[in-house]
């Protein structure tokens, strides 16, 4: 791993212990303004990509300020979610928006860019892997475990969010220059969060999903696959595991408490069916 990437993954890992560091102590007031103002921050900066930084000067409000992928999203929904998201969209944010930020810092693809796309990058995904982890570590919100198994849809209906938005982006002509690319074929090559097929050069992605996925949903109408059902159903299976695996992390001591009711009334129910049973013989 080159010096310079090992700088940028440690920025957001540092900056999140800092001001844990500073604000565990502080009041709940106080740590829900610093998390909101870091994902307020956030949105901002991707509204207004044109006119803070220098590479896009030049250039006005088009897709790339808009929800055009699953971190840009995130990034826009994060203080909503602050003001009025309930337990599941907050759960949501904590898990995909902390792997979303440090795991695209992770990949290498984005370093090819130039030095000052590599710091609006480290920028926007730093705070939101930052102000996503930092909620649950300051204790500004729990995670609640038992939201698991709903994870997965809300995955899904962020998926049908970033089509309608490149829907809308193509046609209000803020996508730049397409030429003749028809509306389709605009949304198969964006393919945000791989919603509409696998994406391309990763076949193993697909030979992952296909035990899981019925025949009909992989190039089997017109040889394309059908967005999003293609990975339906490995995807939830996916986010089951994952959201039950973070649930241990996050919330640990209430699924150790549900999981002792549950064996306290399995108990309770098996000693009552024996004593039923005594009193007939």
């Amino acid at each position: 791993m080159a010096p310079l990437h090992l700088l940028y993954i440690s920025i957001p890992l540092v900056l999140t212990a800092v001001l844990y560091l500073i604000f565990r102590h502080r009041s709940a007031a106080t740590k829900w303004t610093l998390v909101f103002l870091l994902t307020l921050i956030n949105a901002t900066q991707h509204l207004l990509k044109p006119y803070i930084y220098p590479q896009y000067e030049g250039m006005s409000f088009g897709a790339m300020c808009t929800a055009y992928n699953m971190c840009a999203l995130l990034i826009l929904m994060s203080p909503i979610v602050m003001l009025v998201g309930s337990q599941l969209w907050r759960d949501f944010v904590l898990y995909i928006g902390a792997i979303a930020g440090i795991g695209s810092i992770l990949t290498t693809y984005w370093l090819a860019a130039p030095m000052e796309e590599q710091i609006r990058f480290v920028i926007c995904h730093g705070l939101l892997f930052v102000s996503s982890l930092l909620p649950a570590l300051l204790g500004v919100y729990h995670a609640n475990w038992r939201k698991f198994l709903k994870l997965p849809f809300v995955f899904f209906a962020c998926l049908l969010i970033l089509i309608v938005s490149n829907i809308i982006n193509y046609e209000l002509g803020i996508v730049g220059d397409v030429g003749d690319m028809t509306l389709g074929e605009f949304l198969y090559r964006e393919n945000p969060c791989w919603s509409m097929c696998p994406p391309a050069g990763y076949s193993f992605v697909t030979d992952l999903v296909k035990p899981f996925t019925p025949p009909i949903f992989l190039t089997a109408l017109g040889g394309v696959d059908t967005p999003i059902m293609w990975f339906f159903f490995p995807m939830i299976i996916l986010f089951w595991v994952c959201g039950f695996f973070l649930g241990i992390i996050f919330d640990g001591k209430r699924m150790g408490r549900d999981f002792l009711s549950a064996l306290k009334w399995i108990f309770r129910r098996n000693k009552k069916k024996h004593k039923i049973k005594g009193k007939k013989f």
